[in-house]
């Protein structure tokens, strides 16, 4: 509760200036902020060119937390953005059959807005219910308009048994829809495309051993209309015999869906000139993409020499399979605004495998 005000300026990152208030209201606690910051022009990368990258921002948002009972809570927060700037635009031009780079005015706003319900029957169940829904509004100076909606819906419950475990189930529902003005740059050949995602999980974990042992394992099934249907399970064990010692072991798969830009998105990427003629290098809609899959494993331990040291060494394997790859068409003849020229398509395509591995290790030291 109480307010604060802080400034500060700099020569390169302009004002900053942030607002903060809280207070109680009904029964419940509320907080509301504002920032504001502008950010100037880096060093032109060479003489009689700008580098285009300055932008001012202003958000202002609230936050608000009641209970409504002595087994019901209530959350709500939602958030305003306001940003205007600049970038170095490249843009493919098939009049002079070449790529031009030139500064371009960038504006954007967005919000979002999110309520959560949370019921606590005992100290061995939890009950919540959040929806949540999002605006994206982004436009550039002489090339696009676009706009993003997100609405979204997730349950959860978890519930505490007498075995010793925990389990965890829930399911959501999010749906996504765009919306991008007629260019030349970017076109969607579908009017007012829109995607679906779903899900349903369950996680069970259990301490065993004195809870030096503890056993996790779950299950999730996705859906979504651009990459299809997905399994999605997991396992980790954690072992933990000594408070200095620590040891886990870890596996799962995941799924990517294709994004709009990879699956339902056109733009010209490149132009130049082959054998006199202008020619277009441009990415092409690809139907029937399938999700991206993720199989991962880890293994690591950690020790604690001394109080205050500890060190944690994890060996990891990941591998990528039906992994998204650019794949190049036979070039044709092509026509726009009068303008013959020669189109080289470019799209994606799954089919790529690709594993990464290695060891990584963290030393921590606390000295207070």
């Amino acid at each position: 509760q109480g307010s604060l005000v802080s400034t500060t300026a700099g020569t390169r990152d302009g004002l900053l200036t942030s607002l903060r208030h809280g207070d109680e209201l009904a029964g419940g606690h509320y907080r509301l902020y504002a920032k504001y910051q502008n950010r100037a022009a880096s060093p032109d990368p060479e003489p009689g060119v700008s580098a285009a990258d300055d932008w001012t921002s202003m958000r202002a948002g609230f936050r608000y937390e009641k209970s409504l009972s002595k087994t019901d809570d209530l959350e709500v927060h939602g958030e305003m953005n306001q940003m205007d700037g600049s970038h170095r635009r490249v843009a493919a031009s098939l009049a002079t059959g070449d790529t031009q780079v030139s500064p371009a005015e960038i504006n954007g706003t967005s919000g979002y807005l999110l309520t959560r319900w949370t019921r606590s029957p005992s100290e061995r169940s939890e009950v919540s219910v959040q929806t949540y829904f999002d605006h994206l509004d982004r436009r550039e100076d002489g090339s696009y308009d676009f706009t993003q909606n997100t609405a979204s819906f997730e349950f959860q419950h978890r519930w505490t048994h007498g075995s010793g475990g925990e389990l965890n189930w829930g399911a959501d529902y999010r749906r996504v829809w765009i919306d991008i003005s007629p260019a030349h740059a970017i076109r969607i050949p579908e009017e007012h495309p829109r995607a679906n995602y779903s899900s349903v999980f369950v996680q069970e974990e259990w301490s065993l051993l004195d809870e030096t042992l503890v056993l996790t394992g779950g299950f999730k099934l996705e859906d979504n209309s651009l990459g299809g249907f997905s399994p999605a399970p997991s396992a980790r064990v954690l072992w933990a015999p000594h408070r200095r010692f620590s040891a886990w072991a870890s596996a799962s798969r995941a799924p990517r869906a294709p994004s709009f830009a990879e699956g339902s998105t056109e733009f010209d990427i490149h132009a130049t000139r082959f054998i006199g003629q202008p020619a277009l290098v441009s990415l092409e809609q690809t139907s029937g993409l399938r999700n991206e899959i993720l199989t991962a494993y880890e293994l690591g331990g950690r020790v604690s020499p001394l109080r205050k040291v500890s060190l944690d060494i994890a060996a990891f394997r990941n591998r990528y399979d039906e992994a998204f790859a650019l794949r190049l068409a036979e070039p044709f003849g092509d026509q726009r605004d009068g303008l013959r020229f020669l189109r080289v398509p470019l799209s994606f395509e799954n089919g790529s495998a690709i594993c990464t591995r290695g060891v990584e290790g963290v030393v921590n030291w606390t000295p207070v």
